[in-house]
């Protein structure tokens, strides 16, 4: 007997040492960079919008023997550091007087309370979108069934798409996976129960080192086991994935999404003209623009803060920032080729606007050669005021038509 004490007491005393940690230190598109993908994911990450509470969102570390997963990041409807074990209390929980979420109360059939949203604006380089994840939460098992199901969704939509697509589902299915889907009674082939954990009580884990260790490091009375998610994407196009997780039906209570370490990845088919995207990911510390656009299979387009005050074409100081941005691009690889177009509003003839556009896409032209790229890698042209993004209407609009593009490839 004082053997199994002496054992179980070493045993857990390593748990504790190597306990779950968050860092919610980071801005949100470091977290999903840092901390989801890898530089072999085939993601371009765009941006990344994070809408909650600062404590309901992090990367975590999990270095226990049995852990589900062991990094990654996590989303919590309340404070995400209460996840933290032992598992001492039914039912924690706190308020973030986080927002609503009208896609999460659609899920749940109740009302959305402290939702926890993170947005990420990426492009894939292959034709399958996959990832890991698991989910928790205090609401097992006593409230499975009655009305307060917290909910979690992953909503992808390609760019121009009203309507998105819920991959927190059971497959070939569209039920969500929730508390009420995934329980000891319902698809309990998928459920992990959490024990309470007691200092007085620790040899009833001698025969279960994995219940033991689980019930010490999370709060979480329920989990699910390791699931996957897997979509077909379009390579090279631009798409938005939602990532959210709400209370419903009562404002307590925790639940938490924990999605896997370089598990959000792009794989299966590349097609040619799209692998120079992982070339940037890899080489480029440069948030794409939101304009950022696929033009054709091998050539993407985009637009810069570079807008030129009413006939003019010369260089403001408040442009060399973006400039600056875009040798660092080319300076990436030498076979990137990029094509500069000038734009005007219509507040002259057509002629002399063409003429002024193009003396715009010189300007660019030549202070890029000035700062190291090779004028081989680099054409210009002037549309004129035939391209306008807006209806020249009013002095705003006129300000975003006098503008630069621009059009990148990856030649031989």
């Amino acid at each position: 007997m004082r053997a199994l004490l002496i054992t179980l007491f070493v045993f857990y005393n390593i748990v504790a040492s190597a306990q779950l940690q968050f860092d919610t230190s980071l801005t949100p598109i470091n977290t999903i960079k840092n901390y989801l993908t890898t530089a072999n994911s085939g993601i371009f990450i765009n941006a990344v919008t994070y809408i909650g509470a600062k404590q309901s969102f992090a990367g975590f570390n999990d270095p226990s023997k049995y852990a589900v997963i062991n990094s990654g990041i996590a989303l919590s409807t309340g404070n995400i550091y209460d996840a933290i074990g032992p598992n001492n209390q039914q039912n924690s929980g706190v308020r973030t007087f986080g927002p609503s979420d009208e896609d999460l109360a659609f899920l749940g059939k109740n009302n959305s309370y402290d939702a926890a949203v993170i947005i990420i604006d990426f492009i894939p380089i292959a034709d399958t979108l996959s990832f890991d994840y698991f989910f928790a939460s205090e609401e097992y098992p006593e409230y499975v069934n009655n009305g307060v199901n917290d909910v979690f969704a992953f909503i992808i939509k390609k760019e121009g798409e009203i309507a998105g697509k819920n991959l927190a589902v059971f497959a070939n299915a569209n039920v969500p996976i929730s508390v009420d889907n995934i329980n000891s009674i319902k698809n309990n082939h998928l459920y992990i129960p959490n024990s309470t954990w007691s200092y007085n009580n620790v040899k009833r884990f001698e025969n279960n080192k994995a219940a033991g260790e689980r019930s010490l490091q999370y709060q979480f009375d329920g989990f699910t086991k390791l699931l996957n998610t897997e979509t077909a994407v379009i390579p090279g196009e631009r798409y938005q994935l939602k990532i959210g997780i709400s209370d419903i039906g009562d404002a307590y209570y925790d639940s938490g999404v924990f999605l896997k370490a370089g598990s959000f990845s792009a794989r299966g088919i590349r097609p040619t003209g799209v692998d120079f995207l992982k070339l940037l990911s890899e080489n480029v510390k440069w948030e794409l623009p939101p304009t950022f656009h696929l033009k054709s299979a091998n050539s993407y387009g985009f637009s810069l803060k570079i807008n030129y005050d009413t006939d003019q074409y010369a260089l403001r100081s408040d442009m060399r920032p973006s400039l600056n941005q875009l040798v660092e691009l080319m300076n990436a690889d030498n076979r990137l080729l990029l094509n500069i177009i000038g734009h005007t509003d219509n507040q002259a003839t057509p002629e002399y606007n063409l003429t002024l556009s193009r003396n715009r896409a010189e300007t660019i032209y030549n202070y890029l050669i000035s700062n190291g790229v090779h004028p081989n890698r680099l054409s210009f042209k002037g549309k004129g005021q035939s391209e306008p993004m807006y209806a020249n209407t009013s002095e705003t609009f006129r300000k975003e038509n006098r503008r630069v593009e621009f059009v990148l490839q990856l030649g031989d």
